[in-house]
């Protein structure tokens, strides 16, 4: 069988390729003038999630604004102490003060037991199935509010409720 990197050289030319490409890229998104001009101070906040008065691990936070004060979202991923700490652009420590719409969701797969074909001939694959663990009132904007001030609290707590287990089919709630 012959393929494009059978040549050694041409392996060689893509391996040196691959290697600056890894090397010399994550500097380039490193350099403080990436921020927009336009984007206003950002002030760091945390966000905790509890369920059930335990942490929530793993849940996405959204912050969606609802005033004409920022025109940028910020969110992030809470730790294993149910902590989110925002960024802005995903990039961007902290979010803008103003008002926000926060929004938080957490889903689960699950391996049902059965197999499914898989993509080879004589091929089987474990089949699965998506859970929503979050309440799926709290992934709906207006749910849930929160609103940063530069001398305001910096740190906002959110007790999510009952643990719920939503099955997700291709992504909405109950759908077959």
């Amino acid at each position: 069988m012959r393929t494009s990197f059978n040549n050694y050289s041409t392996w060689v030319r893509a391996a040196t390729t691959a290697l600056v490409v890894a090397l010399f890229l994550p500097s380039f998104g490193c350099q403080k003038n990436n921020r927009p001009s336009d984007m206003p101070k950002l002030i760091k906040i945390k966000i905790v999630l509890t369920q059930e008065g335990q942490p929530l691990a793993g849940a996405l936070v959204n912050l969606i604004p609802t005033d004409n004060n920022s025109k940028y979202p910020s969110g992030g991923v809470s730790d294993d102490n149910g902590i989110c700490e925002p960024r802005t652009r995903g990039k961007f420590q902290g979010t803008p003060a103003g008002t926000y719409d926060v929004t938080v969701s957490k889903q689960i797969t699950e391996e049902t037991g059965n197999m499914v074909p898989g993509a080879m001939p004589g091929q089987e694959i474990p089949e699965t199935k998506n859970f929503s663990v979050v309440d799926l009132k709290y992934g709906t904007p207006g749910e849930l509010t929160l609103e940063v001030k530069s001398d305001g609290e910096k740190t906002f707590t959110f007790e999510l409720g009952a643990a719920v287990k939503e099955e997700l089919v291709n992504g909405i709630p109950g759908a077959r």
